[in-house]
């Protein structure tokens, strides 16, 4: 008998190959390591999706983009999985399936505000709720983290929208008011005590922004009047002084000249408070019972 080192390398290294395929298919087998199996393909249906009757012009499905309300969209989703729709800051207050016939499905206590179970189209009925930001200088108010344009500002309007546990709204453009409201199936807001010191509404279909009162006094600024931006609607002030409602946020800043916006910034709290850098020219006082922010050297 020929011993293993006496035999052909070629036949050692056909013997090595041999017994190292038999063992990574053990341990596959077993469970031990190498390449796992692929996972099934997720089973898919096309649905339709009618967002028409909502005010937001745009909503999503959550986990995909962006979709036009106005038209009736069809949409490829993956079959028993559960999924929400946004049309505002967070996701509605509801989730839906489509089933293995291609078919709608959500909860019996959904009716109110969507309609299509057992069906192939899901329709966003809403609920109707008001909103008023007439106390408010400029345009109103927006829904905040949607695509929006000037079509879209609320002054005093019903709108039909989807229950959600959070809306929240911005006065200017890209700067989101300190506020989060949620919406019931019935139509009825709600908010934390935080938010009453300028807004009103709690447990009611009729939300009211009243805002908080503020005097921009820019005439030690150095310029030829003033602005404070991004509010939307307000005009630039050649007298340097500027009365205005806003709501709570972060940040304002001020132009006093025709495209120029200075880098100094204040900020308006949920208590009404008006804060900034200590190292800005700008005092707060109180006149005739209204916050007076004062500019007191150039900017």
């Amino acid at each position: 008998m020929t011993s293993d080192m006496h035999r052909p390398r070629r036949t050692l290294a056909r013997r090595a190959v041999q017994a190292a395929v038999a063992l990574s298919t053990l341990a596959v087998g077993l469970g031990l390591g190498g390449s796992t199996p692929a996972a099934a393909t997720p089973v898919t249906h096309q649905i339709e999706i009618d967002g028409s009757p909502l005010f937001s012009r745009y909503f999503v499905v959550v986990g995909q983009g962006w979709l036009d309300a106005n038209q009736l969209q069809t949409v490829t989703l993956n079959e028993n999985q559960a999924y929400q729709i946004r049309t505002g800051n967070g996701a509605a207050a509801f989730t839906f399936t489509v089933d293995e016939n291609g078919l709608v499905q959500y909860a019996g206590a959904y009716e109110s505000f969507l309609d299509g179970d057992g069906t192939g189209r899901l329709t966003l009925v809403g609920v109707d709720a008001v909103i008023d930001s007439r106390y408010l200088s400029g345009l109103g108010v927006l829904i905040a983290n949607v695509p929006a344009d000037n079509a879209d500002w609320l002054r005093n309007q019903t709108v039909r929208l989807l229950p959600a546990a959070s809306y929240m709204f911005q006065q200017s453009g890209g700067v989101i008011a300190r506020v989060s409201v949620s919406l019931s199936d019935t139509g009825l807001w709600s908010y934390a005590s935080q938010f009453a010191g300028y807004m009103d509404g709690n447990g009611t279909n009729k939300l009211t922004f009243y805002g908080y009162p503020l005097i921009v006094d820019a005439r030690a600024a150095g310029g030829t009047g003033v602005l404070v931006q991004p509010l939307k609607g307000v005009s630039f002030t050649y007298t340097a002084v500027q009365p205005l409602v806003v709501l709570p946020a972060t940040p304002f800043w001020f132009q006093i000249r025709g495209g120029e916006v200075t880098g100094a910034q204040f900020a308006v709290e949920n208590n009404g408070d008006i804060t900034f850098d200590p190292a800005l020219p700008l005092t707060v006082d109180t006149f005739h019972g209204l916050s007076r922010l004062t500019v007191t050297g150039a900017l």
